[in-house]
């Protein structure tokens, strides 16, 4: 009886260490390519179970590509966590299936996403910018997530483009700007980002909205300053919400209208609100 205890605990604490483990990103292959079993540290491709860190750029950057004839698969994936990371995704599918991507995060890391095509499917949410520097990119293929945060952390600088025919599916909140210190910014240039519970712009931190094309949809707020400052810039494009507030709590918030369109059913401007239509 003793034996079979004894044997049950080294496998739970061995399929634990294997959910802990960390795979980083080498580019010892030299080819750049996510599907190269060379280019990882454990010198096969990551899986399922596996926290990814890529913390390469520029030449040595990750490039997710045709080239992987399965979906690439990792439990969370850091881009530049403490140093400098790159990752492109070209095509195929990247599937992160438990909790989130963050970039730039820790005071030191600068990390960069470009999303050009393919598929990307996170379980939880895009951190751009934990403490860190981060650019998110997406001019092309399907994003489908719960929510994404541009700027989490003070002293956290995050910037994420949504432009082209890139299509960014929701299902919870944009947040830009999240505490006291941070900087976000959202430029919407064209393509459609989608089903969004609420968008806050200055949840705590100074956050922007750009829009100059394309579609921002949520389904129920769109808040321009809450307990921090935000400003919406727009010139083209189309933004669709239940009701837009400027600004809550004791936020600032100004929105600039210089073209587009806004669809709302309610408009609520309070005490630190500014809108300018030209």
């Amino acid at each position: 009886m003793w034996q079979k205890k004894l044997m049950v605990v080294v496998v739970v604490l061995s399929l634990y260490g294997l959910a802990s483990a960390s795979v980083d990103w080498t580019n010892w292959g030299g080819d750049n390519l996510w599907s190269n079993p060379d280019n990882w540290s454990v010198f096969e491709v990551p899986q399922y179970f596996d926290t990814v860190v890529i913390n390469l750029a520029g030449e040595d950057k990750c490039i997710l590509d045709s080239t992987m004839t399965t979906d690439a698969n990792c439990a969370q994936l850091f881009v530049g966590w403490g140093g400098t990371g790159e990752l492109d995704v070209v095509d195929g599918t990247l599937n992160v299936l438990a909790y989130n991507m963050r970039v730039g995060e820790d005071a030191s890391g600068v990390g960069t996403v470009n999303i050009s095509g393919g598929t990307v499917n996170i379980a939880d949410h895009i951190m751009c910018g934990c403490f860190g520097t981060a650019d998110v990119n997406i001019t092309g293929g399907n994003v489908n997530l719960q929510k994404f945060i541009v700027g989490e952390q003070s002293g956290s600088n995050g910037t994420f483009t949504i432009g082209g025919t890139a299509n960014v599916s929701m299902s919870s909140d944009i947040i830009i700007a999240s505490q006291s210190g941070s900087t976000g910014t959202l430029n919407v240039t064209g393509g459609t980002c989608s089903g969004a519970w609420k968008v806050i712009v200055g949840a705590g931190g100074n956050g922007t909205i750009n829009m100059s094309a394309g579609l921002l949809h949520t389904q129920h707020e769109l808040i321009v300053g809450d307990n921090g400052t935000g400003v919406l810039n727009i010139t083209g494009g189309t933004i669709a919400c239940e009701t837009f507030i400027i600004p809550n709590g004791l936020g600032n918030g100004n929105a600039n209208l210089d073209g587009g369109i806004i669809c709302a059913k309610a408009l609520i401007m309070k005490s630190g609100g500014i809108m300018d239509i030209n």
